[in-house]
């Protein structure tokens, strides 16, 4: 199988150019290794609360901003997406990277619901492609099931359709959905 030039900085960079996320204040759903949020808060002078569910994962992110310098423009939070605690309109843009194939089926539709009720201008989301989701399986995380996780774009496109114009991109191994909500 082909293996896919996979850049972690340049997707995400990709991600927030797309959507246009420079000098803000975001919300980055799913703490990963912080590297959205290093890359947001540090070359793109954004104000950045980070969430996750995981206390482990978000001690790593913080753990990561803080050897570069950055933690003192981020707010790390413990939050469960599908139920956020913010009010509405509370962030001008939401950021939620490969997130969504990771949270069950039935709960999505409710995460994509409280992003877009948090965000005031532009709420962005990356997702693996099956072409992607086929290789971590095969290569990279051989007995995990990326191929049976995969949020469908014409699934996600038709849930952000009713609250303003979204902007597709389409790479090989993910794509990217940028709702610019209605005022």
């Amino acid at each position: 199988m082909k293996s896919p030039e996979y850049d972690a900085r340049q997707e995400r960079l990709e991600l927030l150019d797309f959507a246009g996320i420079r000098d803000v204040d975001l919300l980055d759903i799913g703490a990963g290794q912080g590297m959205l949020t290093l890359l947001a808060a540090g070359d793109r002078n954004c104000l950045v609360t980070c969430i996750d569910p995981d206390p482990v994962k978000l001690e790593k992110a913080r753990q990561i901003l803080d050897n570069a310098g950055i933690s003192k423009s981020v707010v790390f939070e413990q939050q469960d997406a599908r139920r956020l605690t913010y009010p509405d309109g509370h962030f001008t843009c939401v950021a939620c990277y490969s997130v969504l194939h990771h949270i069950p089926k039935k709960d999505r539709e409710q995460v994509i619901t409280e992003a877009v009720r948090v965000g005031r201008q532009k709420i962005a989301f990356s997702e693996i492609t099956e072409a992607c989701a086929r290789y971590f399986d095969e290569v990279l995380h051989p007995g995990e099931h990326h191929s049976a996780m995969v949020v469908k774009q014409h699934w996600l496109l038709s849930r952000l359709e009713i609250f303003g114009n979204v902007e597709v991109l389409n790479k090989e191994y993910n794509y990217y959905l940028i709702l610019v909500k209605r005022n």
